[in-house]
């Protein structure tokens, strides 16, 4: 007879599940973590994601805050704490620092993982992004336990100096195995198997570094630059 072990807990809180870098390794993470129970909370939509990590064997729920009131999101944040009554919280991005972790803490649970996902160019953007960010950096004193960056020049970066500095931990991103499609894609993209190709997947957003690429290219020999781009 085997013994049953009870495994930890998690939640990962997330803003959403659309398809993007961060939920990409979010969905990595939580399919390859057999160690633990995990579940999902999305403070939007199940998105591009939700289902995918459903087939997957694990519970997600949406907050729906898009669509609700601040009250109702709360209480049925709270709802989905009752029922699940995690080990661990852990959120994703910028917004779920604040709802996601705050919530839980004023209910006692003192286990809330952050994870920083971006350079913090997002800052620029917008006062309601400062503002964002100013809160953030006000509660990593209190909130969390541990802080994740999986980027060193983020982490040491100027934007987030002012976040609680003993509680940063860097964890770099897993790499995606592409030998498999390797040949599939020099022959969608027509190139011989003997050319370089260079590329760039990103949404068009300033914190991607498209402005480095190009200059990058800019700096190409002459020859190089006569090449097919795209």
């Amino acid at each position: 007879m085997k013994l049953k072990i009870n495994k930890k807990k998690i939640i990962h809180i997330i803003s959403g599940l659309n398809s993007g870098g961060a939920e990409f390794q979010l969905y990595k993470l939580i399919t390859n973590s057999s160690k633990f129970d995990c579940a999902i909370i999305s403070l939007t939509d199940k998105g591009y994601y939700g289902e995918l990590i459903e087939k997957a064997g694990i519970k997600v729920y949406c907050v729906n805050l898009k669509n609700s009131t601040l009250i109702k999101g709360i209480k049925n944040y709270l709802r989905i704490i009752k029922i699940e009554n995690p080990d661990i919280f852990h959120t994703w991005m910028e917004h779920s620092h604040i709802f996601g972790g705050l919530i839980p803490y004023t209910c006692n649970f003192r286990k809330i993982i952050w994870s920083v996902r971006t350079g913090g160019e997002y800052v620029q953007d917008k006062i309601s992004y400062r503002i964002l960010h100013l809160m953030n950096s006000c509660f990593s004193y209190l909130i969390p336990k541990v802080i994740l960056f999986n980027s060193k020049n983020t982490m040491h970066g100027l934007t987030f100096s002012y976040f609680d500095k003993k509680k940063h931990k860097y964890i770099p991103n897993g790499i995606y195995d592409l030998n498999k499609d390797k040949f599939k894609l020099k022959n969608n993209l027509r190139e011989k198997s003997k050319n370089l190709i260079c590329g760039m997947i990103a949404r068009w957003s300033i914190e991607k570094g498209h402005e480095t690429l190009f200059k990058a290219v800019s700096l190409l020999p002459g020859n190089l630059k006569k090449r097919r781009q795209h």
